[in-house]
């Protein structure tokens, strides 16, 4: 079901028009400098990004399903560190191993390529760039990227395994199906938010605030699924906070600091 998941990160754009047809609506039309609809270049660049964002979903899901549900931690980088790079975890081969780390490496690579071309697309824009248009790029890339996972689904032919999932789902089929939808929307709201970080901060807050998702993540692994919580996950969380608390400090230090008079 590789596949499957990493459609369901980007297949509920269409949530997105919802938001854009409020937006739509409520439009100032005392501002026609201001335009509403996005130019097609930089829905060009919002397609190529997506299509890259697809391939990035894939790698992810591939690494989650072939070492994170057969490892006790689920933290593949750990094993790499503190285990020695030929030691796999349990129920993985070394080549397995391997191959995880590098998708994991790979996946990450393209996140960062991602975030970081969606800034330079926002700043290349021919046009004033409105909350309206950055929700259409988003809407651009979250299709593109579902077309080509959605390629991926078929010829694994993972939907056809839904039915059957959802049959042996504990809390019943019904469950199953709320739980698929609710990760669709979830992952669109993390869209939508990331992309008015970019767009109002820069793509380096983003992966800032990326790094302190991963360190919580360990904690709700914690509480959730009763994970021991080792001294390598204490040090990673140390560390995420320790660089999300000087990216502000860093950046309240800034914005105090006296702007140069023009001459």
């Amino acid at each position: 079901m590789q596949s499957l998941s990493s459609w369901l990160v980007m297949s509920g754009f269409p949530i997105l028009f919802i938001p854009l047809i409020i937006l739509y609506s409520r439009r100032d039309h005392t501002l026609p400098n201001i335009e509403f609809f996005a130019s097609r270049k930089l829905l060009l660049c919002a397609a190529l990004i997506g299509l890259v964002q697809g391939i990035g979903n894939l790698m992810y899901s591939y690494e989650v399903y072939s070492l994170f549900h057969k490892c006790s931690c689920g933290w593949v980088l750990y094993y790499l560190v503190y285990q020695g790079p030929v030691i796999a975890p349990p129920g993985v081969t070394n080549s397995q191993y391997l191959l995880g780390f590098f998708i994991t490496v790979g996946a990450a690579a393209i996140f960062g390529f991602s975030i970081v071309s969606t800034q330079v697309a926002y700043a290349k824009a021919i046009q004033a760039m409105t909350y309206s248009i950055v929700l259409q790029f988003q809407v651009f890339a979250a299709l593109f990227a579902t077309l080509f996972c959605t390629i991926g689904g078929l010829i694994n032919q993972d939907f056809m395994e839904i039915h059957k999932e959802a049959s042996e789902f504990g809390l019943g089929a019904k469950m199953y199906y709320v739980v698929l939808v609710s990760n669709m929307v979830v992952w669109q709201l993390m869209f939508i938010g990331r992309a008015g970080i970019i767009l109002y901060t820069s793509s380096l807050f983003v992966g800032v605030m990326t790094a302190v998702f991963l360190a919580f993540s360990q904690i709700a692994a914690v509480i959730a699924f009763h994970e021991n919580f080792t001294g390598e996950k204490g040090m990673a969380l140390a560390l995420s906070l320790w660089g999300f608390t000087s990216y502000f400090y860093g950046s309240y230090m800034h914005t105090r600091k006296p702007k140069a008079e023009t001459p």
